[in-house]
């Protein structure tokens, strides 16, 4: 299930939860590795401590459907 994050706080929650957070008009994704943020493309890290600028329902995470107590 695609989840918008709403916030930048959302963005950094996501991340120290180990999420993977998904750009929605661009093939980049970002994920906290070792504390560092790192920007893939394609499956490749391509920048490595990586500052991410906020712009308002681009970002989102997939979390997993949820039915009836049971993670799928």
């Amino acid at each position: 299930m695609k989840r918008i994050l709403q916030s930048p706080e959302q963005l950094l929650i996501s991340l120290k939860l180990g999420k993977v957070v998904k750009h929605s008009k661009m093939n980049y994704s970002f994920k906290l590795v070792e504390g560092v943020v790192c920007v893939y493309e394609e499956g490749k890290c391509v920048e490595i401590n990586a500052t991410i600028p906020w712009y308002k329902d681009s970002y989102y995470v997939e979390d997993r459907f949820n039915v009836k107590g049971f993670m799928f």
